[in-house]
């Protein structure tokens, strides 16, 4: 028997189908704009530095820039660092780009603004961003600034077929064709030929953007990421009959993603990103109650019609769990983390440590209410493994699973030697600890041509501050060093290698 078409006849399952994807398609486009927001504050360095005279630095077009009067360097809207010099009332502005690297002669100390990977000898890498102060006489340091282009630190700093002879630091910058354009205070040449560029402690295939540390080859194109980790979307033909559980899985995947790469990129101490993951919960929770809303309608509109047959549909977003934001200390990590359970399923959510100074895991179990937790009594510059998961209960077995591993490495502690005076009745010095690695106690040795002339206990409490003493001598040879040497952390002796030198003109 034909029955007529009649538009009151659309299911109330469609109807409800339609409304979970539009808020589907809403949530999407809110999150959208707080990732490409947060992305761009966060990069954004607010600051304001003076810059001293008597500095050298480069422009975007490689043209040498000489400070010769005091200049400010702040971040404009666009990303780059500019450089406004002032002279006899006139402003001069420079476009430094994303990165500066300012050198002064007078200063042991290299300046590097901006974002920066430094290689380490394991082949880690570690990143800096921002103001950064890095010794040009305390080792051979190694970093990458972006693609193709590389920055080299050492006192000392040649080429294997000697056409390159140098000091202090040495920009790369390579071509797509493979030549090279090399340049600091000093020299600023074009390589159209493969050049090795060797330090103390590394060498450094140009060509090949491969770095050499001891016995590892580190292939520097691998670092900070390429285009070939990303995988585009597979289309699905969407099925007519409601929302899928796929669907719901996908969205919940790619929202996970997001933020995982989103966490990849913001720097440790940005307060943007744990705001970010709060107003990403909150959405989700608005969702879910959406769905959940979704369900009881779904419910009561077979009830009335009295169609139950048992096909009815509970629509919910799945539970995740990631760490968010790391920040290192030179003896603690805080660590950030997301837990996102409507359904309460994580019966205890914890994080393993093991690594450095802890011989069995250390299991610290949190706050699924909190977003952070501190980690205490660590070894500095001392790589730790933190592996976050969950407790729960699956047909009646008690399981542990595993949603996050990262390691990490502990910042290395600062410290501040340094010989300020040598007159002929002795030697003025100054002395400056990290607050964060409080020593037990420490001495001062003061060698002169390798004989040990004097040894002198640290002052502990004023070294936290800095302070400055005198050491009586008159005996100074040619080659002075004054080093701190049998220090003691929490019962422990600790190898540190802080020294000072100078060579003695007057001997």
């Amino acid at each position: 028997m034909f029955t007529p078409y009649r538009k009151d006849s659309l299911m109330p399952k469609q109807k409800n189908s339609l409304q979970f994807i539009i808020i589907t398609v809403i949530t999407f486009v809110i999150l959208i704009m707080f990732i490409l927001a947060i992305r761009y504050f966060v990069s954004i360095d607010s600051k304001t530095y003076s810059i001293d005279e008597n500095s050298y630095t480069y422009d975007t077009q490689n043209n040498f820039v000489e400070i010769s009067s005091k200049a400010q360097l702040k971040m404009g809207f666009d990303g780059d660092y500019k450089l406004v010099l002032t002279n006899n009332l006139m402003q001069e502005t420079y476009n430094l780009g994303t990165h500066a690297v300012i050198n002064n002669s007078s200063s042991s100390d290299l300046s590097l603004y901006g974002t920066y990977y430094e290689v380490l000898s394991d082949g880690s890498v570690k990143r800096i961003s921002k103001e950064n102060k890095i010794s040009k006489i305390n080792g051979a340091k190694f970093y990458k600034i972006s693609e193709r282009k590389y920055l080299i630190i050492d006192k000392k700093i040649s080429s294997s077929d000697s056409s390159i002879n140098t000091k202090d630091y040495l920009i790369v910058e390579i071509d797509k064709n493979g030549n090279s354009t090399l340049y600091n205070d000093y020299i600023n040449v074009k390589e159209i030929n493969p050049l090795v560029i060797n330090t103390s402690s590394y060498d450094f295939d140009i060509a090949n953007e491969k770095l050499g540390i001891n016995d590892n080859v580190i292939n520097l194109k691998k670092i900070i990421g390429s285009s070939n980790m990303y995988e585009a979307p597979k289309d699905k033909e969407e099925t007519p009959d409601g929302i899928s559980d796929e669907l719901i899985n996908s969205t919940t995947d790619y929202l996970k993603k997001q933020t995982e790469n989103l966490r990849k990129q913001v720097e440790a101490q940005n307060d943007y990103y744990n705001q970010y993951f709060k107003t990403v919960v909150n959405t989700f929770n608005n969702l879910n109650s959406s769905l959940q809303d979704t369900n009881k309608k779904q419910y009561d509109i077979q009830v009335d019609q009295n169609t139950m047959k048992g096909n009815i549909k509970n629509y919910t977003l799945l539970k995740w769990l990631s760490i968010g934001v790391l920040e290192p200390g030179v003896s603690t990590i805080k660590v950030n983390y997301n837990v996102f359970d409507p359904n309460n399923e994580f019966e205890t959510v914890y994080l393993d440590v093991s690594g450095g100074n802890i011989v069995n895991k250390n299991r610290i179990y949190l706050n699924k209410e909190q977003n952070n937790t501190m980690i205490r009594d660590l070894m500095s510059n001392t790589s730790y493994t933190l592996t976050l998961g969950y407790t729960t209960t699956i047909n009646d077995t008690k399981s542990e699973i595993v949603e996050d591993v990262i390691t990490l490495k502990t910042l290395e502690p600062s410290y501040d030697l340094k010989i300020t005076k040598v007159t002929s009745k002795g030697i003025y010095y100054y002395f400056k600890m990290d607050k964060e690695l409080r020593f037990d106690s420490a001495i001062l040795n003061l060698y002169s041509d390798s004989n040990n002339l004097v040894t002198i206990n640290v002052d502990i409490n004023n070294a936290l501050d800095g302070y400055e003493s005198f050491i009586p001598v008159t005996n100074l040879g040619y080659k002075v060093e004054l080093k701190l040497e049998q220090v003691y952390y929490n019962g422990s002796a600790v190898d540190l290698d802080v020294y000072a030198k100078f060579l003695n003109a007057d001997d």
